[in-house]
């Protein structure tokens, strides 16, 4: 989950075009201030520090939507390796049919893009979150 490592994500990369760095740092001065050094200890306060912004913010739209973004494209992921372990189970003990190669080679495929957007959503809904929290007035 992005909420782990986030606040050393915008620290080291300050990439977002809705806040800045030293924008979030003058809203939430602490946050850097009591950042643990060791890296397990440092991933659970960020991921706590996240939530509590999370959960002040999560009936805004923004918010609520690249949420239920990312669950549903993290669950599209789910569910096609599971298509894939069925496939290749029951393929090989039921032995009801041979390996189509070029489905089992989409079904790959689409893991991996599945994968690689339900990532791309996490990040972007942890983002939102930090984005709406620092614009609040």
């Amino acid at each position: 989950m992005s909420g782990y490592t986030i606040f050393s994500k915008i620290k080291k990369r300050d990439n977002d075009n809705r806040f800045s760095h030293k924008h979030l740092m003058s809203k939430y001065p602490e946050l850097y201030q009591n950042l643990p050094k060791e890296k397990k200890a440092r991933e659970r306060y960020e991921n706590e520090q996240w939530y509590v912004i999370y959960s002040n913010n999560r009936d805004v739209p923004m918010v609520y939507n690249s949420q239920r973004d990312w669950l549903l494209c993290r669950d599209i992921y789910v569910s096609t390796l599971v298509i894939i372990g069925l496939y290749v189970v029951v393929v090989t003990i039921v032995g009801f049919t041979e390996i189509n190669y070029p489905y089992l080679f989409f079904l790959i495929i689409m893991a991996v893009i599945t994968n690689f957007g339900a990532n791309r959503k996490a990040n972007r809904f942890a983002y939102n979150v930090i984005a709406y929290d620092v614009s609040k007035r």
